[in-house]
């Protein structure tokens, strides 16, 4: 498996291991999603639009594998194209957890399809010096954003929510995060790193030990895979399910974990798949 313990960025997930199978590869938006918002307007905490010099972008596109990918040779490049085949031109932000984040200059056209093609070569797993290719597409809202001012928090959902694509609020704004938060067997699950570091905290893993350590304000939190055990500075702290890694690497612990180790307010709407953090 892949271990990488260090993660820098808004979004995403802590990716602790995973299988060497060119098969599980994380996008979003997916491919075939419709209704896709048009805009990013950064209410995010950090910001990850200051790095650019700008107020707003196009919706962001998330890549993401189970592999250590090659940069150096220049093999490893991405394209997005509109229906008529022009070039949508983005920034990119790679991730210390080799994720891949294109934000594009302008905000994308209602209505529109759009195509992502990805170049890459793993360093790592069976596919290791292999020229690989993930080409998928999505639609965009015929309706665009009914808030395109800059730099002001919007409470307006982007978009429907489905029990496949969850909503999280956190303190009024909605945040996004790669992947989703999944319902499985009738319990909430959230990625861990993407919602406690927008939470502000810093999360580590011990990969000998398979435990992730969650370190926010003053508490620190201690969890291991596959045991409903935490401990809140030390103290025992029993969780309704225990946390677990995808396929792809991704630690997802119950929604309830924020509540019962932190203390934040925690609000789940099943009738609009909604996640509501209030710390």
């Amino acid at each position: 498996g892949v271990c990488r313990s260090s993660y820098v960025g808004d979004s995403l997930v802590i990716l602790l291991s995973g299988h060497q199978t060119p098969d599980v590869i994380g996008v979003y938006p997916y491919d075939g999603q419709t209704n896709v918002d048009t805009v990013f307007l950064g209410n995010e905490r950090p910001n990850p639009l200051e790095k650019f010099g700008i107020s707003q972008s196009g919706y962001v596109i998330s890549f993401q594998t189970p592999y250590i990918i090659d940069y150096s040779d220049g093999s490893t490049n991405f394209k997005v194209t509109n229906s008529k085949g022009a070039d949508v031109p983005y920034f990119i932000s790679r991730e210390s957890n080799g994720t891949i984040l294109l934000y594009p200059k302008k905000e994308l056209a209602k209505g529109e399809k759009y195509t992502v093609e990805a170049n890459y070569t793993p360093l790592t797993g069976t596919e290791a010096g292999k020229k690989m290719n993930k080409t998928w597409s999505f639609t965009t809202a015929g309706v665009g954003s009914t808030n395109p001012t800059p730099n002001l928090p919007t409470t307006d959902k982007p978009t429907k929510y489905t029990k496949d694509n969850i909503g999280i609020k956190l303190n009024g704004s909605f945040i996004s995060v790669v992947p989703k938060p999944v319902i499985k067997n009738g319990t909430t699950f959230i990625p861990l790193r993407g919602v406690f570091e927008k939470m502000d905290a810093k999360v580590t893993w011990n990969q000998q030990k398979k435990q992730v350590t969650v370190v926010k304000g003053d508490k620190k939190i201690l969890l291991t895979i596959g045991s409903r055990a935490a401990y809140v500075n030390g103290e025992a702290v029993k969780l309704n399910s225990a946390p677990y890694v995808t396929p792809a690497g991704s630690t997802y612990v119950p929604l309830r974990f924020i509540s019962e180790t932190i203390g934040a307010q925690v609000v789940w709407d099943q009738t609009n798949y909604l996640v509501s953090i209030t710390e």
